[in-house]
């Protein structure tokens, strides 16, 4: 199932999956049939969630110790951490 938020659900979608060295997500577009990774180092990246324009992808990962929420942009580049401390899971955009 696609996260919730994706404008067009039937060209992508983005998932959680256990793979060697921890939890990452993972892109796969639909047209093209193509896997791709999207998150990577250590830790566990686990709840993504599309913007609302599609050209977002928020989540939450525990790669600094506690979960935090991160942002990134839908090819997976440009991670920004937005919480620090605490248990921050299932993050929610909002328009």
């Amino acid at each position: 199932m696609p996260p919730p938020g994706r404008p067009d659900a039937n060209e992508a979608i983005v998932f959680t999956a256990r793979v060697p060295g921890g939890v990452r997500h993972l892109h796969y577009d639909l047209k093209s049939q193509a896997l791709g990774r999207l998150t990577d180092g250590g830790g566990i990246n686990e709840w993504p969630r599309w913007s609302p324009d599609g050209r977002h992808i928020a989540f939450a990962s525990n790669r600094s110790g506690g979960f935090d929420i991160y942002t990134m942009d839908a090819s997976g580049d440009h991670v920004r951490r937005l919480t620090r401390g605490g248990s921050n899971t299932s993050p929610a955009w909002s328009n």
